[in-house]
C-alpha cells in the first residue's frame, strides 16, 4: 500500500503537535511495511529514514492563500502522477491547498482527512475571535467580522473593525473547504468534541463518515527511553510545552508563577516560538519577560527526541490553553510519563487527561492558586498512565481502516 501523507509543517522545522503526529504516523507506518510519502511545504528536509519526500512546494500568502494555492495545486498533481498513492492522508492544509483533496480523489486515491483543530471551520484554525474569546460560531457574518483586517492585509488589530465586511471573501473560503470534504471519504476526529462541534454546524461544513480516532501516548519515544523517576517526590519544578501564542496561554502561567514568588519552585517554559497573527512581537516579549522573572527558565523549541527527558526532568505539566482544545499529545505524553498535570478546564483536556487538575482557563490568579496548591500537597509517586494504543498499534489501525476503503466500491463523484 502507497500512502501520502500531506502536513502544512514537518519536524524538524515545524515542532507543532500536528507535524510531530503526522511525522510519527509516517513512520511507524512505514516500518510496518507500507510505502510512505510526505509532501507539505518548501522548506520540508530531506531525510533519510522511512518516509521519503515526494514533493513540496512554496505555501500560499494572505488570506485566499491561506486555503487556495494554484502552484501547491501543480506541484500536488504532478506527485500524484508519478507516485500514484493509494491512501492521501490530509492532516493540516493552511496555506497548502484545500483543493487538494479533489486532485487525490481525481487520482484514483482515497482521501482520509485528521481534524488537528478546528481550521475546516475557522481559518484561525481555534474558535478563537480577534479578542481571544471563544467563538459561538461559525458564521458567515461572524467570520467576516473577526478575520476584517486580514481579508486585506495585516492591519492594526485597532483599524480591523472600521474596515467594511467581506462576507464574500469569507463565504468563497467556505465553498472552497466544503468542496474538499466532498471529496473526503473518511475524517478521523481524535477528540470527539471537536468532532461533535464541527457535526453540529452541518450547515457550514458537513462531516462525511466521522470516527473517532484516539491518538497513542508517546508518538516520539523510543524503545529503550529511561523509566520516569520513581519514590515519591514534592512538586517543586512546572512544565509548559507548547507553541508560544495567546491560544496556549504560556503568559498565563507565567503570570501565575510570577505571583506565587516561592523560591523553592521553577517553571521552565519550552516550545517554538511562532509568528502570532504575522508577527513575532508577541513571543519576544513573553520570552522577555520569563529572562527577568525569577525561577523561570526560557528553554525555546524542543526536538521530539528530547521530549521524554524533559517531562522525566520535572514534577508537573502546566497546560494554560484558551481554546476548546482538541487531543493535545503533550497531556498524553505528560500523562505516559506519570506527571502531575495541571490543565486549563476545557473540553479537550477533559478528554485526554480526566484525571487531571483542573484550572479555570484564562484566569491567571486561579492559576497561581493551583500551582501554590500543587506545591503544598504531600510528596506523590509518579505513576505512568498508559491507556491510549501504542503508535505500533496505532498505526496498524490505521492502515487496516485504510485497506477497508480500498476495499469498498468507488465512490461516486460529487455534484459540481
Amino acid at each position: 500500500m502507497k500512502v501520502l501523507h500531506v502536513a502544512h509543517a514537518w519536524p524538524p522545522a515545524s515542532l507543532g503537535g500536528t507535524e510531530r503526529y503526522a511525522d510519527a504516523l509516517a513512520r511507524a507506518q512505514a516500518v510496518l511495511g507500507a510505502d510512505v510519502l510526505r509532501f507539505g511545504p518548501a522548506d520540508v528536509p530531506g531525510r533519510t529514514g522511512p518516509g521519503r519526500v515526494a514533493g513540496a512546494a512554496r505555501v500560499g500568502r494572505g488570506f485566499a492563500g491561506s486555503y487556495a494555492n494554484p502552484a501547491v495545486e501543480r506541484a500536488f498533481a504532478g506527485v500524484l502522477a508519478r507516485e500514484r498513492p493509494d491512501i492521501v492522508h490530509l492532516h493540516h492544509l493552511a496555506h497548502l491547498s484545500a483543493g487538494l483533496a479533489g486532485l487525490a480523489r481525481a487520482g484514483g486515491a482515497r482521501v482520509v482527512l485528521t481534524l488537528h483543530d478546528a481550521w475546516v471551520a475557522c481559518a484561525r484554525g481555534q474558535l478563537l475571535d480577534v479578542d481571544l474569546q471563544r467563538c459561538a460560531g461559525p458564521s458567515a457574518e461572524g467570520c467576516a467580522r473577526c478575520l476584517a483586517g486580514e481579508l486585506w492585509a495585516p492591519v492594526p488589530r485597532s483599524m480591523a473593525r472600521l474596515l467594511p465586511l467581506r462576507v464574500d471573501a469569507v463565504n468563497a473560503r467556505a465553498a472552497a473547504l466544503r468542496a474538499m470534504l466532498d471529496h473526503t471519504d473518511l475524517v478521523l476526529s481524535p477528540s470527539r468534541h471537536l468532532g461533535g462541534r464541527l457535526g453540529i454546524a452541518a450547515n457550514w461544513m458537513p462531516l462525511p463518515l466521522l470516527e473517532d480516532a484516539q491518538q497513542p501516548p508517546e508518538p516520539m519515544s523510543r524503545a529503550g527511553d529511561p523509566a520516569p523517576p520513581s519514590g515519591a517526590r514534592p512538586v517543586r519544578s512546572f512544565l509548559f510545552l507548547g507553541s508560544m501564542i495567546p491560544a496556549k496561554g504560556p503568559d498565563i502561567a507565567l503570570a501565575a508563577f510570577g505571583a506565587v514568588a516561592d523560591p523553592r519552585l521553577r517553571l521552565t517554559l519550552a516550545g517554538p516560538s511562532v509568528p502570532w497573527r504575522g508577527s513575532m512581537a508577541w513571543s519576544r516579549a513573553l520570552e522577555a519577560r520569563a529572562r527577568t522573572t525569577s525561577g523561570v527558565q526560557w528553554r525555546g523549541g524542543v526536538a521530539p527526541a528530547e521530549v521524554p527527558s524533559l517531562l522525566d526532568a520535572h514534577d508537573a505539566l502546566v497546560f494554560p490553553s484558551i481554546w476548546v482544545e482538541n487531543s493535545p499529545l503533550v497531556l498524553r505524553e505528560a500523562r505516559a510519563r506519570g506527571l502531575l498535570v495541571l490543565a486549563s478546564d476545557v473540553p479537550g483536556a477533559r478528554e485526554v487527561a480526566p484525571e487531571a487538575s483542573f484550572v479555570p482557563p484564562g484566569r491567571s490568579g486561579a492559576w497561581a492558586a493551583a500551582l501554590r496548591a500543587a506545591a503544598a500537597s504531600p510528596p506523590r509517586v509518579r505513576t505512568p498512565l498508559l491507556d491510549a494504543p501504542s503508535l505500533a498499534g496505532h498505526a496498524s489501525a490505521l492502515l487496516t481502516r485504510y485497506e477497508s476503503l480500498l476495499r469498498a466500491p468507488a465512490p461516486v463523484p460529487p455534484h459540481p
